[in-house]
């Protein structure tokens, strides 16, 4: 009967020693998704009321609901927006060797982003710890708006393309990919992207890329991706480019044959060209009529 007795004690200093305070420190999840703040007391704890807060900008801390052991209903502070009471649900179980006092959150917006404490109160030192609740919003593809340009050669055209490159906010690069290449290539020197805010939690970007529209680039692709994922299909868009007008050609070398360089398709050549012949011949007759007369 004893060591019934000492081993019932035993198991209770046990339970309070090694029970455990259980809150994640960190939450990551996407707009719209639904999350739970867990907090939860394992051990045989003589508790009188536990709370959970949020830290404001300025580092203050407001509470926002509290359960007290004698009703163990949600307790609210009416100071709070509405919005907490409206989308956060209580999640309560309490016996003799569990306490929590969870919250879940419903429809998750950038409004719930921030450190969250959960703090129990006792006869014991009060126990609290926090978490980070991070919201991430999802990239969408980028659009170019055209899936082919006929672009006039030796002129210079500027690309664009826009997207909503996520929360935390992602980049958007330009690859090129020449006519029979079966590789993209990031494009160096690019100017930067331009990002604006949709909502807090939510970012829209343009890319630009300035094209030298030369013979080079007849037939190639160029791309607009979020970086890091340019052979996802969800993550990038293409741009064929043709060329209009001839085709650049150098211009032919003269031909020279010792005393005149005759250049094709070039009249003041053949201007030039006329008159030196006409004084090569007055030259030769020249100097015949000189060696018959003498």
């Amino acid at each position: 009967m004893d060591l019934g007795l000492t081993g019932f004690g035993i198991f209770s200093i046990l339970s309070l020693i090694h029970g455990e305070f259980i809150v994640p420190s960190a939450i990551t999840a996407d707009l719209d998704e639904t999350v739970i703040l867990e907090c939860r007391l394992e051990g045989n704890y003589r508790w009188y009321a536990i709370s959970w807060q949020k830290q404001t900008e300025d580092g203050t801390s407001d509470i926002i609901v509290t359960l007290p052991v004698d009703t163990k209903q949600p307790d609210w502070n009416n100071q709070m927006d509405a919005y907490y009471r409206q989308r956060y649900e209580p999640i309560i179980n309490s016996n003799a060797d569990v306490l929590e006092f969870s919250l879940r959150i419903n429809g998750l917006t950038c409004v719930d982003r921030g450190t969250y404490s959960c703090n129990v109160m006792g006869n014991f030192p009060v126990k609290s710890k926090s978490t980070e609740v991070t919201v991430t919003s999802v990239a969408t593809r980028p659009d170019i708006n055209y899936d082919e340009l006929s672009l006039e050669r030796n002129s210079t055209f500027d690309i664009e393309c826009e997207a909503e490159v996520g929360f935390p906010p992602g980049e958007l690069v330009w690859l090129y990919k020449a006519q029979d290449s079966p590789v993209f290539h990031i494009l160096g020197d690019e100017e930067a992207q331009e990002t604006n805010s949709i909502t807090p939690c939510r970012r829209s970007a343009v890319k630009k890329h300035r094209l030298e529209v030369t013979d080079d680039v007849a037939g190639s692709t160029f791309r607009c991706a979020l970086r890091g994922r340019h052979t996802e299909i969800d993550f990038f868009d293409d741009v064929k480019i043709q060329l209009t007008g001839l085709p650049t050609t150098p211009e032919p070398e003269p031909e020279c044959d010792g005393v005149v360089c005759i250049t094709e398709n070039d009249d003041s050549n053949s201007v030039t060209t006329y008159v030196c012949y006409n004084l090569l011949l007055c030259c030769i007759l020249l100097n015949f009529l000189n060696s018959f007369y003498h």
